[in-house]
């Protein structure tokens, strides 16, 4: 040990060992701070992959349970219906619906009336053919191009 001239005791040994493991800290802590940095870079584009792919499926869930929700409607509706047709009154009333709405079907001796004015009426669409509808707007036409010059 030496003593200066205020009468202090410095240790040099020491102090050069307390510098080396300060160093040697400093070193294994930028060590660290460098591992995580770059792990925290490797590892942010997984993660906000990740956030997207929760936010899409978030996404496709939601419209999956509204089609769920309008599925089970549907079905309770189709469930009553299915009850409602075991009677046979209700069931020839839902076959005579079907039949005339989608297969545009008529009741024996029933007269139909069709204004080719409005051939794309939705009722009567499906009804004839474009070939009959025509000749129907044929005829009208010589019908009355025979009135104007009968006057």
């Amino acid at each position: 040990m030496s003593k200066s001239k205020n009468n202090k005791i410095v240790d040099f040994p020491n102090r050069e060992k307390s510098k080396k493991c300060k160093k040697k800290r400093k070193k294994r802590v930028d060590l660290i701070n460098l591992l995580l940095f770059v792990f925290i870079l490797t590892m942010l584009p997984n993660i906000m992959k990740q956030y997207k792919n929760i936010h899409n499926l978030e996404i496709v869930y939601e419209t999956r349970s509204d089609e769920l929700d309008k599925l089970e409607g549907k079905a309770k509706s189709l469930a009553k219906q299915a009850d409602r047709i075991d009677d046979e009154n209700v069931m020839l009333e839902v076959v005579e619906r079907i039949a005339r709405d989608d297969y545009k079907m008529v009741k024996p001796n029933e007269i139909i009336y069709i204004d080719s004015n409005k051939v794309k009426n939705k009722f009567i669409t499906g009804i004839g053919t474009n070939r009959e509808l025509i000749n129907s707007e044929n005829i009208e036409n010589i019908e009355d191009n025979e009135k104007t010059d009968d006057n």
